[in-house]
């Protein structure tokens, strides 16, 4: 039996990059948070289907879109122009 990686695995493996290189942390810490099953749209496989491809869980999918909507709250809040001072 293979197992190929759906397109959204593979999208969160390059999000998970562009992170650790913007944030300087470790890809490998990324990465391990990665969590894939069967994808359940995919047919049973049957005699003689070989592939199979993985998606995330649900679970790691909210996990990585809440990890990059609070990134880009933080990046907002740090480009942000500084409140003007009493006058």
């Amino acid at each position: 039996m293979k197992y190929t990686f759906s397109d959204q695995v593979l999208a969160v493996v390059a999000q998970s990059l562009q992170l650790a290189l913007l944030t300087g942390t470790d890809i490998v810490d990324h990465l391990r948070i990665i969590e894939v099953e069967p994808d359940p749209s995919d047919v049973t496989p049957s005699v003689g289907q070989e592939t199979v491809q993985l998606t995330l869980t649900d679970g790691c999918r909210a996990r990585v879109k809440r990890t990059i909507e609070e990134l880009e709250a933080k990046a907002r809040t740090l480009s942000a122009p500084p409140a003007a001072g009493p006058g």
